[in-house]
């Protein structure tokens, strides 16, 4: 098994569409990101430093005062880097946070600073900007991994960082015999961290003393969970007796966050309505002189745990086409249960320009008035799909449908049954507030790009 794991085999094993949405999705799911090696986090340090002597410049002036900057801002940074970031991909939320403290302690103690407010801010200005341009600027680096396993799992492991931001220079048996030699034949610098794939070679002891070579090389050790689509955030390690485990928090659907939901998502749907009345009465007119039959298309779907709704859209067919859909003849362009076309004889000609930019969509701002749907979520299924669902799509009725979701931003009808199942299930377990905003603020780019909107 060890020999057929070679960097030459690291896109043999997964299927084209899964490294596509892998890629394509990354910045949706628990990303691989740059381990604090001590090269990059002197870097950053140096970064710093330099920003901060020129934000000390601005502020002080040319004294010794300067190094009480300098050092001021690397101090507050280092103290507000959570232990556990400072082994993930580098944030910029420490800047921002010791940006926010540094300005609230010049309001409060502006008339004793040396300087006006003016010159304050643009020292400020300076050492956020720079701290977080080399932040950012590390972020594109991919992560160069030695790979240590020799199973199934570590031929998936292998797999999945080819697609990710985590690479795989070189793979070994998990031996310390094996892994000095490998070390060995790197030369220092090539490899960022060593991951290794636990296997039923790989007891906690054995474990232990690859531990032990790493700390001895300086390099980081990953140990891969086996756990899929869940978030760092909702993971926590314990410890019983000697036994080492990780606990795997539940969802979070409940409490003030989905209250927060539920009411901020009412009230933009509200909004939303008010604000482009004039354009949804556009749009109507146009339905109902494009082609005979009502304005709005109903339909019945199935939302939360199973209880089903009808779901309002802007009629985009020719009255009838339902029954079109039993001729094979039609064929289908959809994947898995879901039926789609790329070239649908049933649309109308302003159902088409509609579908184009999901403008179809919009009276199920209704739906999520009356609390059927939200904002954002899996993709509404109908019944006979529900129907077909065998085990993990079933998943995806824990929540309210949504208008927009990660499958709406990742490809849409582009996507495989299976990417678009993984990525509803992913925001079923991983929700958050935070994570809503970011699929809000990708939906813009996803509609005027048209992906998948046919």
């Amino acid at each position: 098994m060890t020999a057929s794991l070679t960097p030459a085999s690291l896109s043999a094993g997964l299927p084209v569409g899964s490294r596509r949405w892998l890629d394509r999705s990354r910045w949706s799911l628990a990303r691989p990101g740059l381990i604090d090696h001590p090269r990059l986090r002197g870097g950053l340090g140096l970064c710093d430093a330099v920003v901060a002597t020129f934000a000390g410049v601005l502020l002080v002036g040319t004294t010794p005062r300067v190094f009480a900057v300098v050092v001021g801002w690397m101090v507050l940074l280092r103290a507000l880097t959570a232990p556990t970031a400072r082994l993930a991909r580098p944030s910029t939320t420490p800047v921002w946070r010791a940006a926010t403290l540094v300005c609230l302690g010049c309001w409060i103690a502006g008339p004793a600073l040396p300087m006006t407010p003016d010159r304050a801010m643009l020292g400020i200005a300076v050492a956020v900007s720079g701290s977080a341009a080399a932040r950012l600027a590390a972020r594109g680096r991919r992560l160069r991994v030695l790979l240590v396993g020799c199973d199934d799992r570590a031929v998936s492991a292998l797999d999945q960082t080819s697609v990710g931001r985590v690479r795989a220079v070189d793979v070994c048996a998990p031996t310390p015999q094996a892994l000095a030699s490998k070390l060995a034949a790197h030369a220092r610098g090539a490899v960022d961290a060593v991951l290794v794939v636990p296997g039923p070679e790989l007891t906690g002891r054995a474990l232990q003393r690859l531990a032990w070579q790493t700390e001895a090389a300086g390099l980081p050790l990953l140990v891969e969970t086996g756990i899929d689509g869940v978030l760092p955030s909702r993971v926590a390690p314990l410890l019983a007796g000697h036994l080492g485990m990780v606990h795997v928090q539940p969802a979070r659907r409940r409490g003030w966050r989905l209250l927060v939901k539920r009411v901020c998502e009412r009230a933009l749907a509200l909004g939303a309505l008010v604000a482009a009345a004039p354009v949804l009465i556009g749009i109507a007119l146009a339905v109902r002189f494009d082609s005979p039959g009502p304005v709005l298309y109903r339909q019945v779907r199935v939302g939360r745990d199973g209880r089903t709704f009808t779901m309002l859209k802007f009629r985009s067919m020719a009255i009838g086409s339902d029954a079109l859909l039993a001729d094979d003849a039609l064929g289908n362009d959809g994947a898995g249960p879901l039926f789609k076309l790329r070239e649908d004889p049933r649309v109308t000609r302003v159902g088409r320009f509609l579908r184009r930019y999901s403008l179809d969509e919009v009276p199920q701002l209704i739906n999520v008035l009356r609390g059927e749907m939200s904002l954002v979520g899996p993709r509404p299924a109908l019944p006979s799909e529900v129907a077909t669902y065998d085990g993990d799509p079933r998943r995806r009725l824990a929540v309210a449908p949504g208008i927009t979701g990660l499958w709406q931003v990742s490809g849409r009808s582009d996507l495989s049954w299976n990417e678009s199942v993984r990525l509803d299930l992913d925001y079923v377990d991983n929700w958050s507030l935070g994570r809503d905003l970011v699929i809000l603020a990708r939906t813009l780019g996803a509609v005027l790009r048209h992906e998948g909107a046919y």
